[in-house]
């Protein structure tokens, strides 16, 4: 399996001055990102990020879908992704619509991210945060289906409701948008092992390779359509894939340059073989 090269762009305030990243910025890093042949620029999508511990000042977040579409529109070859999208903040089938808008202006490039969520900010705005596990698996009965195509979806559950909802215009893959998946406890982790293509996940023990392994020789979903396999994330055709610990941090564009300069470089051969 190939080494797929990442990057996170920040679109948050950062602590601790509160200095927001500006349009000009993230352009210019997403675009050197495409140009020293990254995969996949990824954008967090949270609302207002609080510490529980309030060690460390309110920070507020860029709008996700805007921005990636912004992005889609002022690249060419990088893909757009989202790390993850919450579904606390968006309901089910506005979900799959932007992914479909997303996708459309990006030429076939977005990879949709998805994860449970949390309260923080959607709490503030308004948003149901309990449960939020439960809402998930729910949405995940809308969003799947018309997701990979399926025309139309009535369906009604304990927190989520659409009555023969269709998902129109579609972009330029109907019914084969990449979908991954957050997931570090069981029954998220199940979910991610049905439905994703791709697995996305912190170094946790309760989120070990060996026991994704075991979920995804019990699921019944198909194998996998496509190779997108972002950084910190497992690629489910690759039992042996390991996932590393999240950190947080700001690449400067000296650093970027630095990679490119390093992927352009000949490489040795043979390649040191890397353990599991």
């Amino acid at each position: 399996m190939g080494l797929s090269l990442g990057v996170v762009l920040p679109i948050s305030e950062f602590s601790p001055d509160g200095v927001a990243p500006r349009w000009p910025e993230m352009l210019a890093t997403t675009r050197l990102a495409e140009e020293i042949g990254a995969d996949t620029i990824w954008l967090g999508d949270e609302i207002l990020w609080r510490d529980p511990e309030g060690s460390t000042p309110l920070m507020g977040w860029w709008d996700m879908p805007a921005v990636a579409g912004a992005l889609a529109a002022g690249t060419s070859s990088i893909r757009i992704g989202s790390w993850v999208m919450s579904a606390v903040q968006h309901q089910p089938g506005m979900i799959v619509r932007a992914a479909e808008a997303l996708d459309e202006i990006s030429g076939g490039r977005f990879v949709l991210g998805l994860g449970a969520g949390h309260g923080g900010g959607a709490t503030d705005f308004g948003f149901a945060t309990d449960k939020t596990v439960s809402r998930y698996l729910e949405a995940l009965e809308i969003i799947v289906p018309l997701l990979r195509g399926q025309e139309s979806m009535t369906f009604d559950g304990q927190f989520h409701h659409v009555s023969d909802a269709r998902v129109r215009p579609r972009g330029p893959r109907p019914g084969g948008i990449p979908l991954m998946m957050g997931g570090f406890a069981e029954k998220t982790m199940t979910a991610a092992a049905r439905h994703a293509d791709v697995w996305s996940v912190y170094a946790r023990t309760s989120s070990l390779p060996e026991a994704f392994v075991e979920l995804r020789r019990g699921s019944t979903r198909s194998a996998k359509r496509w190779d997108v396999t972002p950084r910190r994330s497992a690629d489910l055709s690759e039992s042996s894939s390991i996932p590393t610990t999240r950190a947080r941090w700001r690449m400067p564009a000296s650093a970027l340059r630095s990679v490119a300069r390093s992927r352009r470089s000949p490489r040795p051969s043979p390649a040191l073989p890397m353990s599991a």
